[in-house]
């Protein structure tokens, strides 16, 4: 069953309640070294936006974590709410052999816009897509934070002031609304949560500078730890257990729309890894987006109250080696439990090594963060846990940081 997505009207145009900075004018993109750990190593990856006017690139260098890594070094350049989203809730259907995707380019294209965004310093360019007929755009928070100004070209041609409903640094999304909605196409959405590797998928976007380009691949992980910070001193990282593609993601397609292959929007494209030591990060095959879900929830906070309230567990972890059953793992052990806090009325105890989140399987700390990012205050969910070497379950309904 497919339906538009259709969100309320905003009673007013909320300011930009983020902590980060936007990026800098200069549009370097050169990478420091990565330190490697026993547990991983530590990729650095590079937000996939643009400068307004160049084909700069991204100012934001992500990295792949395990525990105890600090984020790569990197240089800046410049609920549940009323939201209804169309629901792709079969199974996905296997890898097609000969999909039409000019077909599908055809069909999907209208949707998809270039961003603009600028203020008296700086600026950037990136994409989005068109969530519903009311002229929501939903894209990344890295492509407008810090700017005033900002404009939407459509597929058409036809350029549009859009005005900030609100954002979510630390999901890096954010919410336009268009000031002219005349013959705008929204897209359709499906979900994120049935998706398999190896599953064929289209991004379309504005990178470099060159609006409705289109690239092709498949999904190469699911559930990939991605975190960032924008620069140091910035507060809570970015960190997404992320959609993994090989399709090319280039500076200028970050907020732009991540299809499968029945042209549902599956993802939004944010991040590239990048091994280059000059100016400007490209595509090596290994693109980075946020998945569908998250995002669809994370847009009606917004467009519904303007803010995002977060799923909270209130614990400390590190990313240990546990031993349970004769199986050693990666799991994140507890280190601290915050008083009152959904983890302390759920009976959760200082060493407690958390290996999954109902039926996700957690890999380190930071994919811990990751999936409770996934949930809304109010959900309840099953930890797997070891205590005292052996296997238990305990269920934990979260809650906001706000209500703690």
């Amino acid at each position: 069953m497919t339906s538009t997505w259709s969100g309320p009207e905003p009673q007013d145009t909320y300011p930009n309640q983020s902590g980060f900075a936007g990026p800098a004018e200069h549009p370097a993109h050169r990478q420091a070294p990565a330190k490697r750990r026993s547990l991983g190593p530590v990729l650095a990856l590079a937000l996939v936006s643009g400068l307004v006017g160049g084909a700069g690139g991204a100012g934001i260098t992500y990295g792949l974590m395990d525990e105890g890594s600090q984020v790569a070094e990197r240089t800046e350049a410049g609920s549940n709410g009323s939201a209804e989203g169309t629901e792709n809730t079969a199974a996905p259907a296997s890898a097609p052999s000969g999909v039409d995707w000019a077909k599908i380019t055809e069909q999907v294209q209208p949707s998809v816009v270039a961003i603009e965004a600028a203020s008296a310093t700086e600026g950037h360019a990136g994409s989005g897509v068109i969530i519903d007929k009311a002229g929501y755009v939903l894209t990344n928070h890295h492509v407008i934070a810090g700017t005033e100004d900002i404009h939407v070209t459509l597929s058409t041609g036809q350029i549009v002031s859009a005005t900030l409903v609100g954002s979510d640094p630390s999901t890096d999304l954010a919410v336009l609304k268009l000031a002219d909605t005349k013959g705008i196409s929204p897209a359709t959405f499906g979900s994120s949560a049935s998706l398999v590797v190896g599953q064929p998928v289209v991004a379309v976007g504005n990178p470099l500078g060159l609006s409705q380009t289109v690239t092709t691949g498949i999904i190469s992980a699911l559930d990939r730890p991605v975190v960032t910070k924008r620069k140091a001193g910035d507060p809570d990282p970015v960190i997404t257990n992320a959609i993994q593609i090989d399709a090319a993601i280039n500076p200028g397609n970050s907020g732009g729309p991540l299809f499968d292959a029945q042209g549902k929007v599956i993802g939004i494209n944010s991040s590239i890894a990048s091994i280059s030591e000059g100016d400007v990060a490209g595509s090596i095959g290994l693109g980075f987006a946020i998945p569908i879900d998250l995002a669809k929830r994370i847009a009606t906070d917004i467009i519904d109250t303007g803010t995002v309230s977060h799923a909270f567990v209130g614990v400390s972890t590190r990313s240990e080696v546990v031993t349970v059953d004769g199986e050693s793992r990666v799991a994140a052990v507890i280190g601290e439990v915050v008083p009152g806090s959904p983890a302390d009325k759920a009976g959760l105890r200082e060493g407690d090594a958390i290996t999954a989140i109902d039926d996700d399987e957690v890999v380190s700390n930071t994919s811990l963060t990751g999936y409770v990012r996934q949930h809304a205050p109010g959900e309840t969910v099953t930890l797997s846990i070891v205590r005292d070497g052996s296997a238990t379950t305990v269920d934990l309904t979260l809650e906001s940081r706000e209500a703690i």
